[in-house]
């Protein structure tokens, strides 16, 4: 099993090398080169990846209804027989629709949700940035719109706020003032300075032989430098680090700015004493002379991987970064504790990018790692994500990444990307996969997200959605708006609402099962209504946690 001082810095080392195998490792490498870039600058495999991002961000926005500008979208979550088995009961589809359009001073969003392709509730909202006023209308329960006007919300809440003491006031001063205000370039160059402290305690590296070889046929060739480091070289890099430090006028300004002291309750200074005087006890030990080897493999002037070896336990890495090839050979020795290994390649042919990563680890059964992270006797645990899926205890994992024709579709992607874990649990074979699938164009979004456990889909998510041309939006108006700030305006609302028709058409969509599964979960919703009582007295009501910037919704203007 491995250590948690091992296991940390393995498991981060892994997920880094996540990213580099997805090509974005690849942009801050080369950042400054122009060779094998596309037309918009970029290499060909982070390019893909940002589409990958933009997909996802687009898909978010779109059911969020913050796109800014015309657009219809769908997220539909279906069940499978894993969730049907696990939560005991079978779900239809749940699907919800958005239709959001933006012209003149004015944004109007649609939102209903279904179940089965029988509609639950619905929500039609209209913002007008004239009047800074937000209506909102809810079929189901009423013809009638619930209005906000922002300054009268604000009013209101500063309100409440100062019967308790509280300037609303102070609170956004406070707010402005915590933005901090420091020299970025002077840190850089600062830290720049560290790295030469650095590198000047350690001895300086001789030139080693040649490292060539391939990973997965494509080859690599490096030239390497050999550091011999021991504990008074570590030791002494340390100490030379906080001499500069006392003075460092750059990390003060940056430490006194951030409000880290306030937090820490202390002074820069004392931190820095603090470590000073420690460093003592954090080299007590009778080994500081022993020596290691580190040879560090560069490709060109970029550092290209490294190898550490000691007492037949160690880790090397060797990577390939071009504009259209990312290729990752890692591996990781801990001896009788356990050992890790990350290795694939991604390569891009016309555009198209297809490759393969596997990640595999193995744990010895009496490893010490932190017991919220493993089951009872040992192991590595990969906690649940949903309330349905179980929490897995690896003894052993294997795991793959796979790339199947991504390509570039404007500033979405289309193609696969499935990650697929296999491993044991207590002697038990496990497995489980997650896979995203777009179909995506530059004019329309289709994405998919599978879940699946023990060979059994647990839930599909799919988004689809495409821009439209905004129609006019009519500001609501009439005798039938209700001020959501007003007491008696917000009981004559809900003395108006249908509760009873809303429920009976809840119960006659979802079904019994589902329906009595909903009520003993979280209550009868009959009596929620009732619980609402009316609105003449605001002390129940907590109006701390507000954020004004919420009801900033000008930003679309």
């Amino acid at each position: 099993m491995v250590k948690n001082k091992v296991l940390t810095p393995v498991l981060a080392g892994v997920l880094g090398l996540s990213i580099v195998g997805s090509g974005l490792g690849y942009y801050f490498v080369n950042k400054d080169s122009n060779d094998g870039k596309t037309e918009g600058g970029k290499a060909k495999l982070t390019q893909v990846a940002d589409n990958i991002n933009n997909t996802l961000g687009t898909a978010e926005k779109a059911i969020k209804g913050e796109l800014d500008f015309a657009y219809n979208a769908t997220a539909t979550v279906s069940f499978g027989e894993g969730f049907t088995e696990k939560a005991g009961v079978s779900l239809q589809p749940i699907s919800v629709t958005t239709v959001t359009k933006q012209k003149g001073s004015n944004t109007a969003a649609d939102v209903s949700l279904t179940y089965g392709g029988n509609n639950l509730v619905s929500a039609n909202a209209v913002y007008s940035r004239d009047n800074k006023s937000a209506y909102v209308q809810i079929p189901e329960l009423s013809d009638a719109y619930l209005m906000v006007n922002v300054d009268s919300l604000k009013d209101k809440v500063g309100s409440e706020l100062s019967s308790q003491g509280i300037d609303l006031d102070s609170l956004f001063d406070s707010a402005e003032g915590a933005d901090v205000d420091f020299d970025t370039d002077a840190l850089e160059k600062d830290l720049e300075e560290y790295k030469k402290v650095i590198e000047d305690s350690f001895p300086k590296p001789v030139d080693g032989d040649k490292k060539t070889g391939d990973i997965d046929g494509n080859e690599y060739s490096y030239t390497t430098k050999e550091y011999t480091i021991s504990g008074n070289d570590v030791k002494a890099a340390f100490k030379a680090v906080l001499d500069k430090a006392k003075d460092d006028a750059t990390l003060k300004d940056m430490f006194s700015k951030s409000g880290v002291a306030e937090e820490l309750g202390m002074s820069y200074d004392d931190i820095i004493s603090q470590y000073a005087d420690s460093m003592d006890s954090l080299f007590a030990s009778d080994n500081l002379d022993e020596t290691a080897t580190f040879n560090a493999y560069y490709s060109g002037d970029d550092l290209a991987g490294f190898s550490l070896e000691k007492d037949g336990e160690g880790a090397t890495l060797y990577t390939i970064l071009k504009d259209d090839v990312v290729a990752v050979d890692f591996s990781l020795n801990m001896g009788s504790e356990g050992s890790a290994s990350f290795k694939g390649s991604a390569n891009t042919v016309d555009g198209v990018t297809n490759g393969k990563f596997t990640m595999k680890m193995e744990t010895a059964a009496d490893s010490d790692i932190d017991a919220d992270k493993t089951s009872a006797d040992g192991g590595l645990s990969l906690e649940p994500t949903m309330a349905v899926s179980p929490s897995i205890n690896f003894d052993t994992m294997e795991a793959e990444v796979t790339l199947k024709d991504l390509k570039e579709e404007g500033d979405a992607f289309s193609g696969t990307i499935r990650f697929d874990v296999n491993g044991t649990s207590d002697s038990q074979a496990v497995s489980g996969w997650v896979e995203l699938a777009s179909a995506s164009t530059a004019d329309k979004l289709d994405l998919s997200v599978e879940f699946g456990m023990n060979g059994k889909q647990f839930v599909t998510m799919a988004v689809t959605g495409n821009k439209t041309e905004a129609s006019d939006i009519t500001v609501p108006s009439g005798d039938k708006i209700y001020d959501m700030t007003n007491d008696d305006q917000m009981n004559t609302y809900l003395a108006g609402c249908d509760s009873d028709g809303f429920v009976a058409n809840v119960k006659k969509v979802l079904g019994d099962e589902v329906y009595n599964m909903l009520v003993n979960a979280e209550g009868d919703l009959e009596s929620d209504y009732d619980d609402y009582g009316d609105y003449d007295d605001y002390d129940d009501y907590d109006f701390s946690d507000i954020d004004m910037s919420d009801y900033d919704l000008s930003a679309n203007a």
